[in-house]
């Protein structure tokens, strides 16, 4: 009898013990199960059927982890309940745009992970390559179930894992071959993932008559705001665009971080991503933002052209978008010269602070500006960015502001337009002040205002950049173009920058390639009628300042003495002759240079030119833009004459009316200043609107500038 009892005893207690057992395993994930793949372990695991506000906490260990020694684990990360729901492929149907997925794909053309199941990506750092054990385990209303069972949620097999620069995962392919669409995993301990997540899709397409032995201009276009990536499969699912014949790469930007970035270390709630516009509940008030947005977009470059599918030359890559993609590509181009050889920038942002309407979009994102908090530019391509660090991410994305603070720095050749009707992207703040600065800088680059609204114009080639032909090079050293005589500018209506100014190089030839070596740069310049809506013809002759960019051997050293000619063609008369220092970075303008349509050569060297002569040569002056410019009641007129001579400085009407005469005298050689109070010659005040300045020597040499009166 008590053998009997006993015996009933434990055969109720082992009964009780499995029951234990059960509701203990009823509330730890289970079917965890892991691979690795391109330096990340992909793991994936059935959730808990709870109601949806659990988080699972993921452990990394060098041994089998068991409830014994959890303890000594590594807690990796800890993360939401449905984390295979791609969210933000989910959110496009907000925009009315049908996603690509709805949860996420883990292998080439796999299939997609079912809402039941949770993911988590582990990168793998330098020094933890090897054998690693992972386990998984819940969150219920902060309280964590630490028990592990192996074989359900811990891995009994370790996973052999190594350090590799990961690739995407392709999710899709169009029928024939030619579209495809990517998944990039991110570092998620080096990212924000309260943002949009660490994982981002991207489209890419081939040419017609795509041929894998061929190199391929690449570009990258970046959707305005609200559009997505998916936008490309209207016109591009077949592999096609524009009839382009180069790669498409297309990104986007979910949340709107103007494709810059966030944030670095600040939660925007735990539950990632749950960002929606409107919605945010917190800013950040410390810590750092980080280039997030343009980590990823330039992720996927070297993803595509380290594919053996695709053959990209790296000396042609460009990007382009409109209003909030116009905002990215100029950023872009304005940062990584080492990635982009050129970059067309459709009414592109300015400076976010001075905005009305995207101040309050961004605020959230960067802190309002009181906080004044500090960038950090990662990522492969920005080390030369490393000193910019700090930088208070207000004036870091002031573009104008950063055009002018950055002189020194080599940029892509930049295009851009605005509309002189937009409100969107608003002309006053953005617009007006961008062009007023840039007509002055000596960055390659042309620009309009046009009197459009905040629409999609289509693209301003020149001779040089054709966007389509794709023919612009990363890798040759190109002029420089500021100051033009040619400019056209109608105040408030129609503007043009650098437009009727070409240059002589292997994509048009008309007079031979740039020379660049370390003693010498030369190349031929003419003017040409640019057949644009107000500004289809310009003058037969022009003056303009000419600044050596994207140098790659002529860099002499601060102090050096230039020398330099212009020779008109065809005959090579020397008409003009100087001396100019290089700035501290290498980098030459020439001021004044004249060019007219039957081409005109600019020779600079380090060594006085031999053999030639320069007597008779007109004493050619330099007239640089007035400071301030625009201004209000006083503006001071620099110039410089390469000797002694009689000079004159006039005020013009754009029709070409003398309005004044600001000074006349015979000067000595060198630099001087003139002062115009801005009235005419009889002292009434001139009304507000452009002028042009005219310097003229007494054998007849001019230079020529404009200056903006405002009242």
């Amino acid at each position: 009898m008590p053998r009997t009892r006993k015996t009933t005893l434990n055969s109720l207690a082992a009964l009780g013990l499995l029951a234990l057992l059960q509701q203990a395993a009823a509330q730890t994930p289970t079917e965890l199960v892991a691979f690795h793949r391109s330096g990340q372990t992909f793991l994936t695991w059935r959730e808990l059927p709870g109601a949806g506000n659990e988080y699972y906490r993921v452990y990394r260990h060098t041994s089998p982890i068991t409830s014994s020694n959890l303890a000594s684990a590594t807690q990796v990360a800890q993360i939401p309940d449905s984390s295979a729901m791609y969210l933000t492929e989910r959110w496009m149907s907000d925009y009315g745009l049908t996603p690509m997925q709805q949860n996420f794909i883990l292998t080439d053309l796999g299939p997609e992970l079912e809402n039941t199941q949770g993911l988590f990506v582990f990168t793998v750092h330098q020094g933890e390559a090897g054998s690693a054990f992972y386990a998984v385990t819940s969150v219920d209303q902060g309280s964590e179930d630490a028990t592990i069972t192996p074989g359900q949620n811990s891995l009994t097999t370790g996973i052999q894992e190594s350090v590799a620069d990961p690739l995407p995962v392709m999710v899709w392919q169009s029928t024939n071959g030619r579209a495809m669409v990517f998944t990039q995993f991110m570092d998620f301990r080096n990212w924000n993932p309260t943002m949009d997540g660490y994982a981002y899709n991207y489209f890419l397409s081939l040419p017609d008559g795509y041929d894998s032995g061929t190199a391929y201009p690449l570009y990258l276009h970046i959707e305005g705001y609200g559009t997505r990536y998916v936008d490309a499969f209207t016109d591009h699912a077949n592999g096609t665009g524009y009839e382009w014949p180069a790669i498409q790469v297309w990104g986007d930007d979910p949340h709107q971080s103007w494709y810059y970035g966030y944030a670095k270390d600040h939660s925007w709630g735990d539950d990632w991503p749950q960002y929606v516009w409107g919605e945010l509940s917190s800013q950040p008030e410390s810590g750092h933002i980080s280039n997030f947005t343009e980590q990823r977009l330039l992720r996927a470059i070297p993803d595509v052209m380290r594919d053996p599918r695709f053959n990209v030359d790296e000396n042609r890559i460009y990007a382009y978008g409109h209003s909030m993609g116009g905002s990215g590509a100029l950023a872009l181009g304005m940062r990584y010269p080492n990635v982009f050889a050129a970059v067309y920038c459709s009414e592109p942002m300015t400076d976010f602070v001075t905005s009305a309407l995207w101040f309050p979009d961004v605020a959230p994102k960067w802190g309002i500006p009181f906080y004044a908090l500090p960038i950090v530019n990662e990522g492969s391509y920005a080390a030369h960015l490393a000193h910019y660090d700090g930088t208070n991410v207000w004036e870091w994305m002031n573009h104008k502001g950063n055009m002018v603070d950055r002189w020194r720095d080599d940029m892509a050749y930049i295009v851009t337009y605005h509309g002189t009707l937009d409100d969107v992207i608003n002309w006053e703040t953005q617009g007006e002040p961008w062009c007023n600065i840039m007509e002055g800088r000596t960055h390659g680059w042309a620009g309009a205002a046009l009197p459009i609204d905040h629409t999609w114009w289509g693209f301003l080639d020149t001779p040089n950049f054709t966007f389509g032909s794709f023919s612009f090079r990363k890798d040759r050293s190109f002029p420089a173009f500021s100051n033009s005589s040619l400019n056209l500018v109608v105040p408030d209506s129609l503007a043009y920058y650098n437009f009727g100014l070409e240059w002589s190089c292997p994509w048009n030839d008309f007079a031979g390639d740039v020379v660049d070596t370390p003693d010498r740069w030369e190349v031929t310049l003419r003017v040409y009628d640019p057949g644009l809506p107000g500004l289809e013809t310009v003058p037969d002759r022009a003056t303009v300042d000419v600044t050596t960019r994207r140098v790659q051997q002529f860099l002499p050293p601060p102090g050096t003495q230039c020398y330099w000619r212009n020779l008109q063609l065809p005959g090579n008369e020397i008409i003009q002759s100087g001396q100019t220092t290089p700035s501290d970075t290498g980098i030459v303008t020439v001021t004044g240079f004249t060019v007219n349509k039957a081409g005109n050569r600019l020779v600079m060297s380090t060594s006085t030119p031999t053999g030639e002569h320069t007597d008779g040569v007109p004493a050619v002056p330099t007239l640089s833009r007035p400071i301030p410019n625009p201004f209000v009641s006083t503006t001071l007129l620099h110039y410089s004459v390469p000797r002694a001579t009689a000079i004159e400085v006039g005020v013009y009407t754009l029709a070409g009316e003398k309005m004044r005469v600001v000074e006349q005298s015979v000067v000595s050689s060198g630099a001087h200043v003139a002062t115009w109070n801005g009235t005419d010659a009889t002292g009434v005040p001139v009304p507000a609107g452009v002028y042009a300045l005219r310097l003229q020597t007494a054998d007849g040499a001019t230079a020529t500038t404009r200056v903006i009166r405002m009242r």
